[in-house]
């Protein structure tokens, strides 16, 4: 008996979720090394880490959007029936109040000149002392 090989198709969705999953922890990952470690004791410069954390959202964002475009006639249809039997609930009243307090804080806490260490001037042009 001859066994018979499944020939499976590429799952667009499962590479995307997959993808976005992958790519946000990475993310995630990378921002926690750039605010946290001090510089030389990762293997990577903070320079190279704050490039791997520029890419790596730039590739969650790509598939954020190819899931919303996957998924745009379940999401739309899923947004129109809640919409119409939507009740404001304390639960999405709590988040939004969350999400303002914590992104309020982060600006009234953030230095406002620029980050420790920066150079004045223009590119590679070292500071000059008057």
């Amino acid at each position: 008996m001859a066994e018979q090989q499944v020939v499976r198709r590429f799952n667009g969705r499962a590479f995307t979720a997959t993808g976005a999953f992958i790519a946000g922890t990475c993310l995630a990952i990378s921002g926690l090394l750039m605010d946290a470690a001090e510089e030389g004791e990762l293997p990577l410069a903070k320079g190279q880490v704050g490039n791997l954390h520029w890419f790596l959202a730039l590739l969650f964002i790509a598939f954020a959007v190819n899931h919303i475009r996957l998924n745009w006639r379940p999401l739309t249809a899923h947004v129109r029936k809640r919409v119409s039997e939507a009740k404001p609930r304390v639960e999405w009243l709590l988040a939004l109040l969350l999400v303002i307090v914590v992104g309020a804080t982060a600006i009234a806490t953030a230095p406002s000149g620029p980050p420790p260490g920066a150079r004045g001037g223009e590119r590679g042009e070292r500071p000059h002392d008057d």
